[in-house]
């Protein structure tokens, strides 16, 4: 594209001022990184096509009811300065009688790829309830 064409489109608008001089040093530094960035792209392609397993992280926590033995000194006094009732839990105790377990897994899959075919082979799920089997 000519400099010329380049600058009246880049100053069409009103809010947008550049300089001649700016609309050129822009296009020449836009064609010096040209190359670099279409091989970059290049690569980039390249490297979704090696694509390996898929890394799958599951990990999940809940809060276990310990004996007073097994609590932390500071959870243990705070439980200890608790009104207790005989028949059902007061409130808050849960809070001070209870450490985090968490638990993990970490394993790999193979990717499945999948296109709209495969996915209309399935079989059709009836929606209707009044049908007895």
């Amino acid at each position: 594209m000519d400099i010329i064409k380049l600058y009246k489109l880049l100053t069409k608008k009103p809010q947008h001022s550049l300089a001649k001089r700016q609309v050129e040093e822009l296009s020449l530094h836009s064609y010096r990184d040209f190359d670099e960035f279409y091989q970059a792209k290049q690569a980039r392609s390249n490297q979704e096509e090696k694509i390996g397993d898929i890394l799958v992280i599951s990990v999940d926590g809940k809060g276990v009811v310990m004996r007073q033995d097994d609590l932390r000194p500071d959870t243990k006094k705070r439980a200890a300065g608790q009104k207790k009732l005989k028949k059902r839990l007061t409130k808050g105790e849960k809070r001070n009688s209870k450490r985090m377990a968490t638990v993990a897994a970490v394993y790999t899959i193979e990717p499945i790829l999948r296109t709209a075919i495969a996915f209309s082979q399935y079989p059709k799920i009836s929606q209707d309830k009044t049908s007895t089997s």
